[in-house]
């Protein structure tokens, strides 16, 4: 499996994955990048990315927009 994440959840942009999640986040809110502003795309669309990545199996964590692969 890979260390890092990537696919919808990297910027295409800068390259980093640090994502800007608003409180009041919804399926259809647009996300962006935390470091550059583009947006990423839809919570719907990244939220599946995440667990299709080991998101949901304890692999990485999301912590204020930022992921990590836990050790």
């Amino acid at each position: 499996m890979n260390k890092r994440l990537d696919r919808k959840l990297e910027c295409p942009k800068c390259g980093t994955i640090y994502l800007r999640i608003p409180d009041d986040v919804q399926d259809r809110t647009l996300i962006q990048c935390s470091l550059c502003d583009r947006v990423l795309g839809r919570w719907s669309e990244l939220e599946i990315d995440f667990y299709s990545q080991g998101g949901g199996h304890g692999v990485f964590e999301m912590h204020e927009g930022q992921i990590i692969r836990r050790e």
